[in-house]
């Protein structure tokens, strides 16, 4: 285990694309979504000497409905 680090977040965005009841080549503008949450990273020595990183954090969806999501991400840092 090297370092532990926690971040708080805000994600606003929208998608272009045609609205899922529709068919077509439309190009429509879709409502924008955002979201708020936090997450911690932490650096870790797998297999002796491979840094690998593993992420997790609780994102809240601010739509109706959304939930509270979690997320999980183990990969190399690049």
């Amino acid at each position: 285990f090297d370092r532990a680090v926690g971040s708080i977040f805000f994600d606003t965005g929208n998608a272009w694309g045609a609205p899922p009841t529709t068919t077509g080549s439309q190009n429509l503008r879709r409502a924008a979504l955002a979201s708020f949450g936090a997450e911690i990273t932490t650096e870790v020595l797998a297999l002796y000497n491979v840094e690998v990183r593993l992420r997790t954090g609780l994102a809240v969806p601010l739509v109706e409905g959304g939930g509270v999501r979690m997320y999980l991400r183990f990969g190399l840092p690049f």
